[in-house]
């Protein structure tokens, strides 16, 4: 009864829904006819018709899908993962959507009962109910959204007219909580928002990114748009738009979603462009399946297309990745999409390889101008997003060529200039172009980078058609240089086909990104008293962070820049995957003060294609160690005759080895040998003596002694006398018991011997 109920429901009320490109909408409803049956599935009955969420298409054909199911089990959206639709109106108590629906963050500003299909749609593929038993599920279908019905003022022609004020507020609306801000739809002519629109639209996105998701930034994601391929004037004309000629699309801070078909090809109508970043599945311009979604009076519709439908399906990939790490920021939540992409259409000659994908190690980023990076793939992104290093601070460098002058009426030409940029990792390029074409159809226009990789961001449409603009002043966007070192020469190619011409008149560049640096700290120096105690192979500690390091790094890795001659890495430790520990020694003393810093040395030791040197010195200080010389210091008098011997280490106090020099008279019979003053003094005297000592670095410390030298003094014992003697009996006295002296004395008496 459950299927048939649904059966009778989907034939009998099924909507399809075609979107034009923004500002003005344009809704176009029909009824289907021969609706696909409907297979039941526990919990939600039409998912086995979801082939874009289960690889099944309803006829049982195998189709790509986005790969989310395996992350179901732990991730399914939350209470607190909100997602704005900026949109139509929406059915709010649709059977579906109620029970996720945050009543509190809808805003209203159109009253219509205009028809609310396409809003409902995007809605229902972000984040229908899961596990309801009711119709289908999102693909975050436990997530909580609100809508924004800033498409809601449609008119008689079946466009809507959006205020620019609105517009404004939408984007910065509840930002604070907002992870995700989806927009499934965009500007519907080339290069045609105004200055004072687009101006107050960034500043309104500016805005979301700064306070967006509590500081992390609201992840804006924009439909890329349908018209690559349409009828101008009875004419089947393909590239007759491109996602860089929206003001919205090509912004830094959006996501730019493309749309493939089920076999995972391009969908037929998706727009090309340097700035797509990612795509999902939808349906083909010319056959294939559409995608199954909420419509509106509690039905469904089995037809939702174009990229108005691939774009809910990327937000409620990144709904998923901020509940599983709300520490991501916008940024890193672009680059784990662009690192995650499943390489789609293999075949196809678009594709190019790109720099080192960040985080990995010769990992390349790949490229294609109608898919970006690739189609969304939910488990790899939140696999990524799990453990995820966030993204340095982000910086922007804006490029102005010097001199610029007109290049008028040329069918070719070739402008250049040379990028010197503290940034090493391009996340984003804008590209600032001022020309006047007779046709744009016919223009092309691309940006080399110095690496040579060529983003094309005008391509000629296949066939020339009627054109309004001109004087074209655009900043184009590019997504193809991601990870990219922008230093060095860029180049700007442009090109008139059929035989056009152009007038270039300024261009510009902007490069937003960040700088991949090791930041290097000391644990420990090298002082005074460990080189006078250990000058060899003394243990220097160094940190370096900064960079992703691959785990099998060696020694011979990294290379010290101006480092004292002797000092060499000894041992290397890997402390975790963004900390490395060098562990130095030093084999030589060093006389100097050196400031020396660290390199990788090649790109396969971390995360860049280029050699990484640290962003900060290193010091080694040399400071001569002091000389003290003893306080009343003075050099012990010599005896003459006797030996002598005075260290001058007694005087002269350093942790150094000291040698020493004497000027002056040194008394005859002595001599200075190293540290000693030694001999046997032969002559008596006083004699000035002025002593320097020297260390090994060159200091030095003189002092100057008044050193003499004596005679060798006789002592008489006190009460001195002489013993008596015996008549008859034998005598026998030591003089040298009164007379003491250390030298042997020589006796003459004076007066009557007995």
């Amino acid at each position: 009864m459950l299927i048939q109920n649904a059966l009778a429901l989907i034939a009998n009320s099924l909507k399809v829904f075609i979107l034009k490109k923004v500002i003005k909408i344009s809704i176009a409803l029909c009824i289907a006819l021969g609706a696909p049956s409907v297979i039941a599935q526990p919990s939600d009955p039409l998912y086995s018709q979801q082939w874009h969420l289960n690889g099944t298409a309803s006829d049982g054909t195998a189709t790509i899908h986005i790969n989310v199911e395996p992350v179901w089990d732990t991730y399914r959206g939350s209470t607190t993962t909100y997602i704005a639709i900026v949109d139509t109106n929406i059915q709010l108590d649709h059977e579906d959507l109620r029970d996720n629906i945050s009543t509190a963050h809808n805003h209203v500003y159109y009253s219509t009962s205009t028809k609310a299909s396409h809003g409902s749609g995007v809605a229902g593929i972000v984040a229908a109910r899961g596990y309801n038993n009711i119709g289908v599920r999102g693909v975050a279908p436990l997530a909580k959204i609100y809508s924004f019905n800033l498409l809601a003022n449609l008119q008689p022609n079946g466009r809507s007219i959006v205020d620019t004020i609105n517009l404004s507020d939408a984007m910065r609306r509840h930002a604070r909580v907002t992870s995700v801000s989806n927009n499934s739809w965009g500007d519907p002519d080339p290069f045609s928002l105004d200055h004072i629109r687009i101006m107050m639209w960034r500043s309104a996105i500016d805005n979301g990114m700064e306070i967006g998701f509590n500081g992390k930034g609201t992840v804006y994601t924009f439909a890329a748009g349908n018209d690559h391929c349409k009828t101008i004037n009875n004419t089947w004309i393909c590239a007759a738009d491109n996602a860089n000629y929206d003001a919205q699309v090509n912004y830094h801070a959006v996501v730019a979603v493309c749309a493939v078909n089920y076999r995972g090809m391009h969908n037929g109508s998706s727009e090309h462009g340097a700035n797509l970043w990612i795509c999902a599945p939808s349906r083909d311009r010319r056959l294939g399946y559409g995608i199954v979604t909420t419509n509106t009076s509690d039905r469904y519709t089995t037809d939702f297309s174009g990229t108005s439908a691939a774009t809910p399906i990327v937000s409620g990939v990144v709904a998923l990745m901020r509940q599983a790490n709300p520490s991501l920021s916008w940024r890193d939540v672009k680059l784990i999409l662009a690192a995650s992409a499943t390489h789609n259409d293999s075949n196809d000659d678009g594709w190019q390889q790109g720099a080192i994908k960040y985080g990995t190690f010769g990992e390349r980023y790949r490229f294609n101008h109608k898919y970006g990076f690739g189609v969304v793939d939910a488990q790899s992104a939140l696999a990524l997003a799990e453990n995820w290093m966030n993204l340095p601070n982000r910086m922007t460098d804006r490029i102005i060529p010097p001199n610029q002058s007109s290049i008028a009426g040329v069918t070719s030409a070739s402008v250049s200039v040379d990028v010197q940029s503290d940034i090493n990792f391009i996340e984003y390029i804008d590209s600032t172009i001022r020309y006047t074409a007779s046709n744009y159809s016919n223009m092309e226009i691309k940006l080399i980078s110095p690496s040579g990789t060529t983003s094309t961001l005008v391509a000629p449409a296949s066939h020339e058609f009627p054109s309004i603009q001109h004087d074209i002043r655009w900043q184009f966007g590019s997504a193809r240089h991601l990870g990219e070192d922008p230093s060095g020469l860029w180049k700007l190619e442009l090109r008139g086909i059929r035989g056009s011409d152009f007038t270039l008149r300024e261009w510009w560049l902007g490069i937003h990104g960040y700088q991949i640096k090791m930041d290097v700290t000391a644990t420990q120096g090298l002082s005074e008293s460990d080189i006078q105690t250990n000058p060899q192979n003394h243990p220097l500690t160094l940190n370096l962070s900064g960079a992703v390091w691959k785990p099998d790094l060696q020694p011979h890795d990294f290379q010290l820049k101006n480092a004292p001659p002797g000092l060499r890495i000894n041992e290397l430790r890997r402390t975790s995957d963004t900390q490395v520990q060098l562990i130095l020694e030093l084999t030589k003393s060093f006389i100097k003060n050196y400031s020396f810093q660290v390199q990788a040395t090649t790109g396969t030791v971390s995360n860049r294609a280029t050699p990484l040197l640290s962003s900060s010195d290193t010091k080694i200080t040399f400071t001569p160690p002091r000389i003290i010389v003893a306080k009343d210091a003075m050099i012990a008098d010599g005896i003459v005759g006797e030996p002598y011997n005075f260290r001058l280490d007694y005087i002269f106090l350093s942790s150094q080895t000291l040698s020493y020099t004497i000027a002056g008279d040194v008394p005859p019979g002595l001599a200075i040998n190293g540290a000693e003053i030694s001999g046997t003094p032969t002559a008596v005297g006083n004699y000035p003596l002025e002593v320097t000592a020297t260390d090994l670095y060159g200091s030095s410390a003189t002092q100057t002694f008044s050193f003499s030298i004596l005679h060798n003094p006789i002592i008489v014992a006190e009460d001195a006398m002489i013993a008596d003697g015996i008549i008859g009996k034998p005598y026998n006295f030591i003089l040298d018991d009164i007379f003491l002296s250390s030298q042997t004395l020589s006796y003459t008496i004076a007066g009557d011997v007995p």
